[in-house]
């Protein structure tokens, strides 16, 4: 997070985004598996669980410019990591 604030990609605390991706990460799951109301994630559960958080983590923090090419719907040079079906 650290990196991606001094490069520009990101503005905030690295603290602050670091624990907001977590949340998203995680959700409610370290509760459930504590509680023992859940079974631990797969391999594949895992990797669908990374893959979202990171998703969501992205429409909470576009890049910059981003907002602005969602707002005309330009969509040139977007790299496919920021290109879903809910955003354009």
């Amino acid at each position: 997070m650290a990196q991606a604030q001094a490069s520009g990609l990101l503005t905030g605390s690295p603290t602050e985004l670091t624990q907001q991706f977590a949340g998203l990460l995680w959700r409610d799951l370290m509760v459930s598996l504590l509680l023992g109301v859940a079974e631990r994630p797969t391999p594949r559960e895992i990797a669908v669980r990374a893959r979202d958080a990171a998703a969501a983590f992205l429409q909470l923090h576009p890049p910059p410019n981003e907002a602005e090419r969602r707002r005309t719907g330009d969509r040139r040079n977007v790299p496919a990591v920021f290109r879903t079906n809910r955003d354009w």
